[in-house]
């Protein structure tokens, strides 16, 4: 089961603490006082962690079969970590004064370790119905190819068909553990860092997911999971202020926000509210969001 690969005895989840991103401003933004960015439940920093397997149980006991699916997904996706001689090597790695501070190409690859969780990730999709078995075989088939696919990642090369697309996506989800491990061990750790720009600080990735408080808003990274605090207002992504340009609408229940921009395309998935203090579980609750938008051509 991938759940068991997950949570192997190998797997390191110790967090390198004081250093964080020279380049962005460590204080809160717009004079928020300090517990405003608290983890707990009506918090507004959400935990990048794994919630409980008894605590996604039960809230899949509630949804249905496809919301179920996809929670289970995206919350054992947050249970994959890097093992512990990836961490040793991410000592080598080069931490950028200025945002940002990660250069993609020089992370480590250790083809066994990226390779398993490459096959996890491919393994569990089809367990849970989401892969033809044509696109399972055609996948499964790509593990021994996986640092090429992950430097392609890496560079951004443009995809060759729908199915090296994707292939070259679990590449990057294979990677994330390790890129989040070192991203969040760069987090100051009284609160995130502010940043004028709307992608990550870390990894210059950009973000899937926001929490709003009255004041700011946290931004969440859809490469690496690193937060950062931002302005409440205008479009998180190109900056776009004017109303007319911009719209919002909550749906769903909990209501989940979605944020549109008519200038640049891009949406964003928001709540104010989390229904718990994780953010793949908030991810996984405002999923539907995603299919209507992407449906509607927009980018997320």
């Amino acid at each position: 089961m991938p759940h068991g690969i997950a949570t192997r005895n190998d797997v390191v989840t110790l967090r390198r603490a004081g250093r964080h991103a020279t380049g962005a401003d460590p204080r809160p933004c717009m004079m928020a006082r300090p517990w405003q960015w608290g983890m707990g439940r009506a918090g507004l920093v959400l935990s990048r962690e794994a919630p409980s397997l008894a605590a996604v149980a039960d809230l899949a006991s509630r949804l249905g079969e496809a919301e179920s699916a996809l929670l289970r997904v995206i919350t054992a996706l947050a249970r994959l970590e890097p093992v512990s001689a990836e961490v040793v090597a991410l000592a080598t790695v080069r931490v950028r004064r200025e945002p940002p501070c990660i250069a993609l190409g020089e992370l480590p690859v250790h083809a066994d370790a990226v390779g398993m969780r490459f096959a996890a990730v491919v393994d569990l999709l089809s367990e849970e119905g989401l892969l033809a078995p044509s696109s399972y075989r055609a996948l499964r088939a790509r593990t021994p190819d996986v640092a090429v696919l992950v430097r392609r990642w890496t560079a951004a090369a443009p995809a060759r068909d729908g199915r090296d697309a994707l292939a070259l996506r679990i590449a990057g989800v294979a990677m994330r553990p390790l890129l989040r491990h070192l991203s969040l061990s760069l987090e100051p750790p009284d609160a995130p860092p502010c940043s004028a720009s709307g992608r990550c600080p870390y990894c210059n990735g950009e973000p899937d997911f926001a929490t709003v408080g009255r004041n700011a808003r946290i931004l969440y990274c859809a490469r690496c999971d690193a937060a950062w605090r931002a302005p409440r207002g205008g479009c998180a992504f190109c900056r776009e202020s004017r109303l007319d340009r911009l719209a919002f609408r909550r749906t769903g229940e909990p209501p989940y926000g979605l944020e549109v921009c008519a200038t640049c395309r891009h949406y964003l998935k928001s709540v104010d509210v989390p229904v718990s203090g994780y953010l793949a579980i908030e991810r996984a609750l405002s999923a539907p969001l995603d299919s209507g938008a992407r449906a509607a051509g927009l980018v997320g």
